[in-house]
Order: structure tokens, then C-alpha cells, then sequence
């Protein structure tokens, strides 16, 4: 069986520059980049970057899922009241709240 993970970022605050757009494009020749998302599939290997600063320099939210029943969904807020909320959803395992130096 071969494997099969797939990520979705998505930019929903602000749209991503041709700059932006450039650098993710250096990460992967195969995803589909626009100005508010960048999305790709991989059958074997696997994306050439860590997803988490990614995630923090560019997007707002992120979805992965692989085949071996492996599925996260991450997304960014800015403030320390959308911080609170957040950890107030899903307190343990189901959610894990991180500041970054921006939040």
C-alpha cells in the first residue's frame, strides 16, 4: 500500500504577496499556489518543510491528513483573547494552544 498525505494551507487575514508566493513555490514545483492557499499531495515522500513555521510566517489555518489515520487542523489567531478562547475548546489532547512571538 503506498502512502498518501495531504496539506492545506490556507491565508484568510491577508493574501499572500508574489514574493510569498515565490518562496513557497521554491518548497514544493507541485502544489497549487494562490494568493490565499497553497495545497499538495504527496504518494511518496513528503513536504520539504515543517508545516508549524509555515503555518506562522504565512497562513492562517492548516489541514493535514495522511492515510494511516494521522489528521491535524491548526489555525493561527492573533491576541490573548482569541488565545483563551482557543484553550478553552478543547483542553488536552484534542487541542494544543502555542504563542508564538507575534500572539
Amino acid at each position: 500500500m503506498s502512502e498518501y498525505q495531504y496539506y492545506d494551507f490556507r491565508a484568510i487575514d491577508r493574501p499572500l504577496t508574489k514574493k510569498e508566493m515565490a518562496a513557497l513555490r521554491s518548497i514544493s514545483s507541485r502544489a497549487a499556489i494562490t494568493a490565499t492557499s497553497f495545497t499538495n499531495h504527496y504518494e511518496w515522500g513528503d513536504l520539504k518543510a515543517d508545516p508549524s513555521k509555515l503555518l506562522e510566517k504565512y497562513f492562517d489555518a492548516f489541514v493535514y491528513v495522511a492515510n494511516w489515520g494521522r489528521m491535524s487542523s491548526i489555525f493561527a489567531s492573533a491576541g490573548i483573547g482569541r488565545l483563551q478562547v482557543a484553550q478553552g475548546h478543547g483542553p488536552g489532547e484534542t487541542v494544543r494552544v502555542r504563542r508564538t512571538r507575534d500572539s
